[in-house]
């Protein structure tokens, strides 16, 4: 383990909270947002994977003026903004950025309005 690093956040040691979680008959759908969550937080503590600094910036300024941000965390998904935004792979739970094209804008829509219609036509 590196110096300074604790196998603990704020109090809570992981190994023990996810065993508490899995003995609570959690739904299958909050195991995989667990697991998602715990990858791509490896994924960033590790170095692997990652965004260019130019997508990882914009996608934390989009997060920092998010109204859903609360104090380092999404209050969407829960994930750690810090982390969540240096992934490639990741993608905001409201659209505001995504894997994709990286940045979006806030609902924004690559065909026009979702009709089916071209956007172009007349």
């Amino acid at each position: 383990m590196k110096a300074g690093v604790s196998n603990s956040i704020k109090g809570v040691d992981p190994p023990t909270k996810i065993k508490e979680l899995a003995e609570n008959n959690i739904s299958e759908k909050t195991k995989n947002k667990l697991i998602r969550g715990v990858t791509g937080l490896a994924k960033s503590v590790l170095g692997i994977g990652l965004a260019s600094q130019e997508v990882i910036t914009a996608r934390q300024n989009i997060c920092d003026s998010c109204e859903f941000k609360e104090e380092s965390k999404c209050g969407k998904c829960g994930c750690w903004l810090a982390h969540k935004t240096r992934v490639a792979d990741e993608s905001c739970p409201m659209g505001y950025w995504n894997v994709t094209t990286s940045i979006t804008t806030k609902n924004q829509r690559s065909n026009g309005c979702g009709c089916g219609k071209n956007k172009n036509e007349t």
